[in-house]
This record gives structure tokens, sequence and C-alpha cells, in this order.
């Protein structure tokens, strides 16, 4: 006699009325149709959003850090890359991701494919947790779809960095932490009696102990723990059940032992001395994830909101599903984020991990309308945001996908030039420069500020935004610090008199020696710099007040060094836009209309965006009506 299953109507249907079909988990499509889509889809989002060429410029002082402990074999005790830190202790964010960074750079020489490839792993590594997690609950189609708008928020954070850790640790935590609450059904978690499995706790202080050597965000999962440790104790006093201890000593033993790395709790303190500093959130990553006049792309404001889209629609769907803890770890998860914005990523794969176990109701929804049509939907949304990376317009720069340096974010050109021709010391430097400089210039230069601003006194941060905002005098900084060379970003300073590179540019007294794309560097013009000054100045070039050069083609002598100036920046500069800009410029004034429309061609296929560039057509359309 054939098998026979008998079919349970929902009690608010009528005998004889028809109900839809029951979705056929085990149907062959959806075995290996499905899997054989999402994972190397999922791959191939991860590497676009991944694999690209380094612009984050703290990427550098880690990777600085991580060769001098190659070779030195040891931590330094205090800052040994500035001159301004003084004795502040040193304290690294992530001392074995230095390291490790050290070793793959190592491997591929000056290519950085090395640290891109381990952001790649690192990313492709937490999406396999979630992937396989949500293959066994019955849920990788919608889940897929959840972890790429996971990705798309979180990629603003994927850089060579420590803190790239902290994403696959906060993964692979709650994925532990949330394992016996997948129960795959409408049941309410909050109804299960049994204390979850030993095992799986005990890999937590493991999970711990390495999470805190390769970066101090490690902290992050303190919070989740203690209110996990909280229920655990509640059902100890709820049941009476002496089991509940036993899992509430893993959870305390992984609450403690994230000091056992080389600053013990130096890092916590490390987060609260950034905590102290003045106006840290002028720094991008540590600005509100809403905060006027720095707006995020559009498709990560999207990615958040569809996010949040998402789990509105799972509680009201099924509230009963969620278990108080996952609804506190959201809601933290969400706090952090809105404060600082280097937090995003954690929200894009936390959020992701605590919804994947209530997508069973959705996941039966997409199934019932046949598996090509959830395939679709997928290939439909990696390619768009495939598409967005490429395109650039998620922010991140855009271009298919390779590896290297960002050179237009990054001040290569310079310190190209400064690395051939050491500064007089002492020199200062734009916040965002620091970072690529101090990788760079190290031993020989030491720089006045990069990324690690609780490594240095407020004092000297502070300084720095008041000269740069022109609320301290450039000479009682150099009085101050000993300053006798500039190193300035430039990409928001032509036409605009109050920006520090516009006021040093006016100077008589400072001579610029150096200009690119990113960064301009000015020496004082001293009795004891002088033979610096005359070698690699360029006292003719102002291209922060154009009309300053137009005097100088009047006569033939002045016209000659203007020329021969500008042929010497353009080579130096690695033809930049600027410098070709200018060379533009001078030639329109000229009247040498050939090499005008070359340099601005040059000009245009570096950089279309830049600003003097605009500023010089400007000039030439006028000039011509």
């Amino acid at each position: 006699m054939a098998h026979q299953t008998k079919i349970k109507r929902p009690h608010n249907r009528q005998p004889g009325t028809a109900t839809l079909p029951t979705v056929r988990l085990t149907d062959s499509a959806s075995q290996w149709l499905i899997p054989l889509v999402v994972f190397p889809v999922t791959a191939l989002v991860i590497y676009v959003l991944t694999f690209n060429p380094v612009a984050d410029p703290d990427t550098w002082f880690h990777l600085a850090l991580g060769n001098w402990i190659v070779d030195n074999g040891k931590l330094p005790g205090a800052d040994i890359f500035s001159y301004t830190a003084g004795d502040t202790p040193a304290v690294s964010s992530g001392w074995l991701t230095a390291l490790l960074m050290s070793w793959l750079d190592g491997l591929y020489p000056e290519s950085m494919m090395g640290p891109i490839l381990m952001v790649t792993a690192v990313v492709g590594l937490a999406s396999l947790v979630i992937l396989w997690t949500a293959a066994k609950c019955k849920t990788l189609v919608t889940t897929a779809l959840l972890l790429m708008t996971g990705l798309t928020l979180a990629a603003v954070r994927f850089s060579p960095r420590p803190d790239i850790w902290s994403l696959l640790g906060l993964t692979i935590l709650l994925t532990l932490l949330t394992g016996q609450w997948r129960v795959g059904n409408n049941s309410s978690p909050t109804q299960t009696v049994e204390p979850p499995a030993l095992w799986r706790l005990w890999l937590l202080p493991l999970l711990m102990v390495v999470w805190a050597n390769l970066h101090a965000g490690v902290l992050v999962a303190v919070p989740f723990l203690l209110t996990y440790g909280a229920w655990l104790s509640y059902e100890y006093i709820r049941t009476r059940d002496p089991a509940w201890i036993k899992v509430i000593i893993p959870v305390a033993v992984a609450c403690v032992v994230w000091m056992f790395n080389p600053y013990g709790t130096g890092i916590a303190t490390l987060a609260w001395r950034i905590a102290e500093i003045p106006q840290v959130g002028w720094v991008m990553e540590w600005m509100p994830f809403f905060k006027s006049g720095f707006p995020n792309a559009w498709p990560v404001v999207i990615a958040g909101l569809a996010l949040a889209a998402a789990f509105i629609w799972l509680y009201v769907a099924n509230r009963r599903a969620f278990h108080p803890l996952e609804l506190i770890w959201l809601l933290m998860l969400v706090v952090m984020a809105l404060m600082q914005r280097r937090q995003v990523g954690l929200l894009g794969l936390g959020a992701t991990v605590l919804l994947s176990g209530h997508l069973s109701g959705a996941e039966t929804w997409w199934r019932t309308r046949a598996p090509w049509r959830s395939i679709a939907a997928i290939i439909a949304l990696a390619a768009t945001i495939v598409w967005v990376q490429i395109s650039g317009e998620n922010g991140r720069g855009g271009g298919l996908p390779t590896f290297g340096r960002n050179c237009s974010h990054l001040p290569c050109a310079t310190a190209d030039f400064l690395t051939a021709n050491p500064p007089p010391a002492n020199i200062f430097n734009s916040y965002n420069l620091g970072g690529y400089l101090q990788y760079s210039l190290y031993p020989e230069t030491k720089v006045y500020i990069d990324g690690r601003l609780d490594t240095y006194p407020h004092q000297v941060w502070l300084d720095m935004l008041a000269v740069e905002e022109n609320r301290l005098f450039v000479d009682d900084l150099t009085a101050r610090y000993g300053i006798k060379t500039f190193v300035i970003g430039t990409s928001d300073s032509f036409g605009d008199p109050l920006h520090l590179a516009s006021r040093l540019a006016a100077r008589p007294d400072f001579v610029l020696v150096h200009l690119d794309d990113v960064a301009a560097v000015f020496v004082h013009k001293s009795a004891d710099d002088i033979a610096y000054v005359t070698a690699m100045g360029f006292p003719n070039i102002s291209p922060w007040n154009l009309n300053k050069m137009k005097p100088l083609l009047n006569s033939p002598e002045k016209s000659q060094q203007l020329v021969t100036e500008m042929g010497r920046l353009l080579d130096q500069s690695g033809l930049s836009a600027t410098a070709a800009a200018t060379a533009a410029y001078i030639a329109w004034q000229a009247g040498d209309e050939i090499s005008m429309r070359e340099q601005l061609s040059q000009a245009q296929n570096r950089a279309p965006g830049n600003r003097l560039l605009r500023m010089v057509q400007q000039q030439i359309a006028r000039g011509r009506k």
C-alpha cells in the first residue's frame, strides 16, 4: 500500500477550498541548483567589493608597524613614527594584523595584493559562515539576498586594516550565540528550556583570544556576551537546573580572556582615549551615520533602509519568533552604526546573522514561485551591486577589480619626491596624509600626525585643526613645533584663499617645492635651507593665484624660467591633472593654443573632476567671449 501523507488544513479555511501547494524543500532543483548559483554569485560580489586598490590612509601605518615588528622582533613601547607623540604609550589596535599584513605584503612586494587578499578572504569566510548556516536551516535564497544587502552596507569598511577582522569575529560570535534559536519554524525561541550545547560555548573563549590580538574591536563583543550571560543566569534561576551553570562558565571566561594580548587591558584604554579626543567627529569614520554636509553614498543609505525594512517585515509577520536578546542586539548594532560610521560594517553583517534565522516564511514565499525566480532575483541583485561598485556610485572609487594603491587619494607622488629629497625637519602634514607618509618616509622623516589619534596629545590634534581652519597663525605653529616643511592636502584648496595651502602660497617666506593632485609641499625660505629651496623650488608657479603668473610672460627671462619650472613640475608630479591644468593656463596666456589643448586633454583624462582644471577651463571660456 502506497504511503499517504495527511495535510492539515489551516483553521481559517473551509473544507473543499483550495490551498497553496506545500513547499518542497527536498526538490532536486532546490537541492543543487540554488546552492550552485548562490555560492559563486556571492563570491563574485565579495570579489568585486573587496578587490580594489587601497585608498584608506590608515592601512599604511598598520603596515609600517608590521614592518617595524619584523625588523626589530618586538613591539614598540612608545610611538616611533612621529616627533609629536612624546612618551604616549603606543597601543596598536591590531598588532597581529599588522604583522600578518607585513608578511602578506612581502609575498607580493609593492603591489598590495597580499593585504587586499586578506580582506577578500576575511569577508568571504564571514559570508561562508552565514550561508552555510542558512543552507542547514533551508533559508539559503532569502539569506543570500539579505547578505548581499548587508555586504553593500559593510563595504565602506572593506580595507586592509585590523577592523576587518571584527566583521568576521562578530559574525562567528552571533552565529554561536543564536545557534539554538534557529528553530526554522514559527515557534517562540523563549520556549526553549534546554541549555545550549556546551561545546559551542567553549569556542567563545578561543574566539575572543584570537580576536583580541587581531583587533581591539573585540571589546564590542563584551556587551553581547554579558547580555547572553544574564539570560543564562535567568534561565538557571527560573529552572534551578544545574546544567545552566555549566554553560555560564565558558561565557564568563570569554568575557575576560580578551585581556590575553600584549597590551592587556590597554586595548580598553585605547578606546577610552579615542572617545576623549576633542572634535573627533571631524574624522569621517567617527562621524555619525547622518551628518549635515557629509552624506553617505546613496547605495549605502538604501542598503541600510533595506535591512531596516527586512527587520520590520519579519517582526510584524511573527514577533514571537524573535528572542528578546536578538531584539536587544539589533538595537545595539543600530545605535553603534548611527553614532559612528566605522560601525556600519558590524551592522551590515551582524543584522544579517540575526535576521537570517527568521526567514523560513520568506523562503516559502520564494520557493512557491519556482527556483528559477529566486535564482533570477539573486543574480539581479548581484548584478546591481557589481554595477554600483564598478561605476563608483558607492563612493569607493569604481573600476574593475584590481590591486595596488589608489594614488588619486594617497600622496604617492608626494612621498616619492620626499623619499628622494628628504625635506628639512620638522614637517607638518595634513591628517589624511600622515599614514602613507609615515609608511614611506620613516625613519628618515617623522610625521606630525596620522590616523592614530590616540597616540598624540590632544593639543597636537587641536593645533592641526586650528592652523588649517585659520584659527592659529602659521608662525605660532612653526615656533611651537620647529616646523620647516608643510605637506598639505590640496584637492579642495584652489579657489579658497583661506585654505592653508593658499595662505602658504601667498607668503614670500615659503616656497613651493612639489605639487600633484593630492598634496603640495612648501619649505620655509631660511638661511639653513636655502640650498634645498633653490634646488627644488618653483618660485614662479602659483596655481592658487593664476593671475600672478600672467605678468611673468611679458619678460623673456621670467617667461623662460616659468616654462622651465613648469616642465620640471610636470615630470615631478607624475603628469598630475593639477600640474597639467596649470601648464594649460600658462600656454593659454602665452598664446600657444596647441599646448593648451594638449594639457587640458591630459588633465581631463587624468582627473576630470579636478578643481583647478575646472577653474582654468572657466577662465579660458570667459577670456574667449
